[in-house]
């Protein structure tokens, strides 16, 4: 028995993974839920991407590449105002656009390259998905910022309410 219950299978149906879940989750194939009007219209720019990627770059690497770009976005803040109460500069919620519009292309690109490369498995979506559940914190610091909503309550409310 391992100590983190998602790994372990135990014979008795007390929550844990069967065997039969276990080779479901081997077996898995992910499967786009369809498209978005936006989608749609991005997808030309991201296809324009995927095609100056170069095909030895591992999709993982792409999904990291947008994330460290989602913690810069949020350390230009950091910079100038941890209260999220002060005007900071401008420029710094361009800078914050910019690192979003790059981050949404990478996320989209990262799925696309793994499976141009055939290398999709469940491990990189995880991570994938990982990133993206960390990345909306990011999104809602800039929020914040923006609105100087400061780091009280009602920040932590709007945070935990954004998260879903």
């Amino acid at each position: 028995l391992i100590l983190f219950p998602l790994f372990c299978v135990k014979s008795s149906n007390m929550g844990f993974l069967t065997k039969d879940g276990l080779e479901h989750i081997k077996n898995h194939k992910y499967k786009s839920s369809g498209y978005s009007p936006l989608d749609l219209k991005f997808n030309v720019w991201w296809e324009g991407v995927l095609n100056v990627t170069p095909k030895s770059m591992a999709p993982n690497l792409i999904t990291l590449a947008g994330f460290i770009i989602m913690m810069i976005s949020y350390g230009v803040f950091a910079i100038y105002d941890l209260t999220l109460e002060k005007e900071v500069p401008q420029w710094t919620f361009w800078v914050s656009g910019l690192c979003m519009f790059i981050y949404q292309t990478l996320d989209a690109v990262d799925g696309k390259q793994a499976r141009k490369t055939g290398s999709s498995s469940p491990l990189g979506q995880l991570f994938d998905h990982g990133c993206d559940s960390f990345s909306v914190s990011f999104v809602i610091v800039a929020v914040a910022q923006a609105t100087r909503f400061g780091n009280g309550f009602g920040t932590l409310a709007f945070w935990a309410i954004a998260q879903y």
